[in-house]
């Protein structure tokens, strides 16, 4: 959050390994340090960057690297479901993820965050969109009361939002459309999704989507004969 450490994944032989670099003023990169030997690749660092959320492979289930309390292991799971895209709230109070039964429909979900480890429990999941359609990639407002997402809820790929409650983050309202890409030339659709991300600052959205173009040429046919 600081933006002067970032961590990643890194595929070593069937598993993934958990990395971290420090970054200066300038961008240079320091020393890289293993934060996790096979246990995953990251989604999330709190804000105080004492603990990063992982997805855990195979399975794809949520993880909790507590650098200064030394734990890392898995906190939530389901037994039918995958999990995906675990996000810290701006507070670090909440964790923001998605649930997917492998077709073509996923839910997102909150919870707070102190009860992660006992949280596996779906009961105890704050239901943020419907299960009617595919909703992926959560990411918190700056001020932790509205959660944006990516949804096929309207037939085409789009970026929606969700008020949310700002004691319970349960939802408050219909959701709102924030941006549409039912077009063919600039899409979030053309991008595989595990590959697609989104990213909310304060004043904009950074996305990637697939981009289409073509041109109609005239060609000569000569004949060498």
């Amino acid at each position: 959050p600081r933006g002067d450490r970032v961590a990643y994944g890194r595929r070593e032989g069937e598993r993934w390994s958990l990395y971290a670099m420090p970054l200066d003023a300038r961008g240079r990169a320091g020393a890289e340090q293993r934060l996790c030997e096979q246990c995953g690749f990251p989604w999330s660092w709190s804000t105080d960057v004492n603990r990063l959320l992982y997805c855990i492979l195979p399975g794809a289930q949520i993880g909790l690297l507590d650098i200064g309390g030394g734990f890392h292991g898995e906190v939530l799971r389901h037994s039918a479901h995958q999990l995906w895209q675990g996000e810290f709230s701006p507070d670090d109070e909440w964790v923001a993820f998605q649930a997917s039964s492998g077709g073509r429909n996923a839910r997102i979900y909150v919870v707070p965050a102190k009860e992660l480890r006992r949280s596996s429990a779906p009961e105890l999941w704050i239901a943020i969109t419907d299960e009617e359609t595919w909703n992926d990639k959560p990411r918190w407002s700056p001020d932790g009361n509205l959660l944006y997402y990516v949804s096929e809820r309207d037939g085409f790929r789009c970026i929606w939002a969700q008020r949310l409650d700002a004691r319970s983050k349960h939802p408050s309202g219909p959701p709102a459309e924030v941006r549409h890409f039912h077009g063919s030339r600039l899409s979030l659709g053309r991008v595989v999704i595990g590959s697609l991300e989104i990213s909310i600052a304060a004043d904009k959205a950074l996305m990637n989507a697939g981009e289409v173009k073509g041109n109609i040429w005239v060609a000569e046919i000569l004949d060498d004969r």
